[in-house]
């Protein structure tokens, strides 16, 4: 079969690195804006603290959407069948998110407590504050999920992957009018706001809207399918967790430090890799289902040309002028030169698992189109346990820089180990 791989591969990665770029951007601004207005402050700290669990989720709830969706929706016989598939995903993604925000709202206080041991009683009541007011978030964040996935399973890109500007612009216009009242609020009020009207915006898109209906698995394998792939996404977004898990462990302002070096980090795969991934995965899918190994091979190899092509530079770049990049970005305002230099260093150790970040990205696709949901949970399940304990060692001998060197080395790890699951497979199945 041959794979018309310029109109549905080039083009549509074209335009989502252009949306994730459009998103970034206003990222950026609103990084940017957290720099000038909180700076690598106590109070930005706790921020992060109490708002990380509900963005780990709703990261979750995205990706794990989508990778269900993509994989299960070429199995659909026909346009009932492919309905019936949407409404009974958006009503479990619905209700579950509910049903999440309900649960933790009732154990905040404890959640709170366990994550912020040695911290004053007066900051673990503002991280519980701004933890609350973050679940709200979620419900509305599982119903876009659900309509965003199906829209891609389709390949009609424009609104999934456009809706993310909406995000970023509500917390950037509620930082500029109103952080001056709600201070540190400002930013779980904006993130709140941006995803009610995402989901909004998404939702105006679909002809036919979802009716909420009591799903009917035909299997235990679907059924346990999808609890293997909400804990592979939840897992996977425990790497912020693992550090800020830590705050009261290292100097202050580490955990800030770490989350604008991230940002700046994850830039690039954000919008390069996570454009080349998406965009090859309906074809990796389709190609593995038809066993169609000469198919497979010309997506993968001009996938990872592509990201090799994009991320050598861009590491070269980041690795010897992170500090350039930090000040250039950052510096001004509660923002100071101290400040640089510790982000412009955890950037650079960072810096070096950026290759193996931005393959990991393609490999997870191809390694759920082969749906190896088994192996990929035990993968990423030793990731985040090795992540841990080199936390834990690593903290006593270089402080935040050591937990910046600890998510390096799980990366390459990762990347390296889902490569070898990935050609295992491949030669099991051509033999």
């Amino acid at each position: 079969m041959k794979v018309k791989l310029f109109p549905t591969f080039a083009g549509a990665a074209i335009f989502i690195s252009l949306a994730g770029i459009l998103s970034r951007g206003l990222g950026f601004i609103r990084e940017i804006l957290f720099a000038s207005l909180f700076g690598t402050s106590n109070e930005f700290d706790i921020y992060l603290a109490g708002s990380v669990l509900p963005v780990i989720i709703n990261t979750s709830i995205l990706y794990l959407a989508q990778n269900y969706i993509v994989t299960f929706y070429s199995d659909q016989k026909n346009e009932n069948d492919k309905k019936k598939f949407f409404n009974e995903t958006f009503t479990i993604f619905l209700l579950g998110g509910i049903s999440l925000s309900i649960l933790l709202l009732i154990t905040s206080q404890f959640i709170i407590e366990l994550q912020l041991v040695n911290v004053v009683k007066q900051n673990k009541i503002t991280a519980k504050e701004i933890f609350r007011l973050m679940l709200i978030s979620i419900p509305f964040n599982a119903a876009f999920s659900v309509i965003a996935g199906f829209l891609q399973a389709q390949n009609r890109f424009k609104r999934a992957f456009g809706a993310p500007l909406i995000l970023n612009l509500s917390i950037i216009l509620v930082l500029i009018l109103l952080s001056g009242n709600l201070n540190i609020y400002a930013i779980p009020v904006g993130y709140v706001l941006g995803s009610i009207l995402q989901f909004l915006f998404i939702y105006s898109s679909v002809k036919h809207k979802p009716v909420l209906i009591f799903p009917k698995f035909n299997s235990k394998k679907i059924s346990c399918t999808i609890s293997i792939l909400i804990l592979i996404e939840f897992i996977s977004q425990l790497y912020i967790f693992a550090d800020r898990f830590f705050i009261g462990k290292i100097d202050t302002g580490g955990i800030s430090a770490l989350n604008y070096a991230m940002n700046i980090f994850s830039l690039p795969v954000s919008i390069f890799a996570y454009a080349i991934s998406n965009t090859a995965f309906p074809e990796i899918s389709k190609t593995i289902s038809q066993n169609d190994f000469s198919g497979f091979r010309k997506i993968f190899a001009d996938s990872f040309k592509i990201i090799l092509l994009i991320f050598i530079p861009v590491l070269l770049s980041i690795f010897f002028q992170s500090e350039k990049i930090i000040s250039f970005l950052f510096q001004r305002g509660k923002f100071d030169q101290n400040s640089t230099l510790l982000t412009a260093e955890i950037l650079k150790i960072y810096s070096i698992s950026l290759i193996f970040y931005a393959l990991y990205s393609l490999f997870n696709k191809i390694i759920l189109a082969q749906k190896q949901f088994k192996i990929l949970l035990i993968l990423v399940s030793f990731t985040m346990v090795l992540k841990f304990i080199l936390n834990f060692y690593l903290t006593g001998i270089y402080n935040v820089k050591g937990l910046a060197l600890a998510t390096s080395i799980s990366y390459v790890f990762l990347s390296v180990s889902a490569a070898v699951v990935i050609f295992a497979k491949i030669r099991k199945a051509k033999s």
